[in-house]
């Protein structure tokens, strides 16, 4: 129920008429009841009294809307940096145990070259993942720009908006009250959707500059660890020292780099607390003027707001990762198997749908080229398979379909034009 401290009829309706922003586990129809009355100047007045709370509403959650955004923003980016630290972190302690592990081989020349390789070949994937993700945060950079210019243009056309509703109602014209006031639900629609892309936008790029500042730290502690290996396995003192001396740097910089990163952690603290004191002194401000028309404050009003703003719809989607499946309206993902308009999908930990055969603990499963997850006879590369009800495919054994019995080797495969356990089958497999 509504909470509205107003008692009488009239003004309950006028409530009611306007449908204000409240949190409701139930709904009255109020407009009913505006309908109900006879009177036109009681009418009049309730309508004159709904537009009031409405105008109060509006006017305070216009004021509430950005303290709340940017405290928001400044929590993410609080989080963000703290997340970075820990990579760090763990950055430092990879670069320890690098050395560590190094030492421990000197001397064992087969062991210095094995792992020499594996290095090496760490080194190749931390390059293809820089150069990923360096253009990755290009992209996302430019995308982000663009969000924060259609978003400032849109708060542009939200406050003329604004202004044109705001005299048309000193003009007292029915027609462009009406007029202006859509317009102004329009503008402001468009603005928390331009909102909406522009926090979407700098999410990606915060997750991609993430993924490179890990890259970068990856390439780093491979290229020195390589450095010192090379120089161990060719014994030469010099570049031995050399080459510890630059693990050493590496592992100084690494400190250097985490005590950046503290410092701007607590810059991003302190951006984050005073967002929040802002916006609660807003809402202090805000409780008084709804008590004033019977109303009762509570910021579920914003969060509500704010996730029918950032709601995501439900069902499939095409990434540029691949298909994925969204369960929840706030953009959780399908991840394991699925079923979907009476077909069974198969998501991986990132969400996304797979395709031909995949493997699920022991057992073997076959996903067509729409991810659909086939049962019964399967031909692939010129082989038979059999997949059950389940879609497990059969392994190693007989089985019976209608009248014939078959057998399936560990591969799965059907055997043709052989014996089995004292037993032939022909060219189709069947038990003869």
């Amino acid at each position: 129920m509504k909470k509205v401290l107003l008692t009488s009829a009239v003004v309950l309706a006028a409530y009611g008429a306007v449908q204000s922003v409240s949190a409701a586990d139930d709904y009255v129809d109020y407009n009913s009841i505006l309908a109900s009355i006879r009177s036109d100047k009681a009418k009049a007045d309730a309508q004159a009294v709904a537009q009031h709370i409405y105008d109060v509403q509006d006017q305070q959650l216009s004021i509430l809307t950005p303290a709340y955004n940017l405290y928001k923003e400044k929590d993410a980016a609080y989080n963000t940096l703290s997340s970075r630290v820990k990579e760090a972190y763990s950055n430092l302690e990879k670069l320890q145990q690098e050395k560590i592990r190094t030492a421990d081989l000197i001397g064992d020349g087969t062991a210095l070259v094995r792992k020499a390789d594996e290095l090496k070949s760490a080194r190749t994937e931390a390059a293809q993942r820089e150069a990923k993700f360096t253009d990755d945060v290009e992209s996302y950079e430019n995308e982000v720009n663009t969000a924060k210019q259609a978003r400032v243009d849109a708060v542009k056309a939200t406050a003329a908006a604004e202004a044109a509703f705001q005299a048309a109602l000193t003009s007292g014209d029915d027609t462009a009250i009406a007029q202006t006031r859509s317009n102004l639900a329009l503008a402001k629609g468009r603005q928390n959707a331009a909102v909406k892309a522009e926090k979407e936008a700098n999410e990606k790029l915060a997750k991609a500059e993430a993924e490179l500042q890990k890259a970068v730290f990856d390439q780093a502690r491979i290229e020195a660890a390589l450095q010192y290996m090379d120089a161990l396995e060719t014994g030469n003192d010099y570049k031995i020292t050399q080459a510890a001396y630059n693990l050493d740097k590496k592992i100084e910089n690494a400190k250097e780099t985490i005590s950046t990163l503290e410092s701007e952690v607590e810059v991003a603290r302190t951006d984050r607390d005073n967002a929040l004191l802002a916006l609660e002194n807003a809402e202090k401000r805000a409780a008084v003027e709804y008590k004033k028309v019977g109303l009762t404050y509570s910021r579920s009003i914003l969060e509500e707001a704010d996730a029918k703003a950032n709601a995501v719809e439900t069902g499939w989607k095409n990434t540029d990762k691949g298909w994925i499946y969204i369960v929840t309206p706030k953009g959780d993902k399908a991840t394991g198997w699925k079923l979907v308009d009476g077909a069974w999908y198969y998501f991986n930990a990132e969400g996304v749908m797979q395709k031909w055969w995949i493997k699920d603990g022991n057992t073997w499963y076959y996903l067509n080229g729409s991810g659909e997850m086939q049962t019964g006879w399967l031909q692939d590369g010129g082989k038979w398979y059999f997949l059950e009800n389940t879609g497990a495919m059969k392994t190693s054994q007989w089985f019976q379909v209608k009248d014939k019995w078959y057998h399936v080797d560990a591969s799965g495969a059907l055997s043709v034009n052989t014996t089995v356990d004292g037993y032939t089958v022909n060219g189709n497999g069947e038990w003869v």
